[in-house]
């Protein structure tokens, strides 16, 4: 399916947009509920996302999935307070980029998809 660049653009633009909405509005979910319940419901909901992009065939569909997924993207800042945390000072590069590489192919695939 061939898509033209202005298209994927608005569909990434929206992406990013949400992705801030999200941090300015919900940066306080990880201490009300939890580290672990906001992954849990933001992990949730950018898989179904993703999964929404993939599977359902409808450009308007895909870009409100792309805009969900970027304002679930607080899923990552809880991930790296953890990471930062827990894990030893000499191993925090490759944990850094096993969990950016685990974040990205999901995204990737989806691209290499469309």
């Amino acid at each position: 399916m061939c898509v033209d660049r202005t298209t994927i653009n608005w569909m990434v633009t929206i992406h990013f947009i949400t992705f801030g909405l999200g941090g300015a509005l919900c940066w306080r979910m990880p201490d009300k509920l939890g580290p672990r319940n906001t992954f849990k419901i933001f992990g949730s909901l950018h898989i179904l996302c993703h999964w929404i992009i993939l599977m359902v065939p409808n450009y308007y569909v895909r870009m409100f999935a792309f805009g969900f997924m970027g304002f679930c993207m607080l899923k990552n800042s809880v991930c790296y307070m953890w990471l930062f945390s827990l894990v030893d000072s000499k191993n925090k590069p490759i944990a850094c980029s096993i969990l950016n590489a685990w974040d990205t192919v999901t995204m990737a695939v989806c691209c290499a998809y469309f």
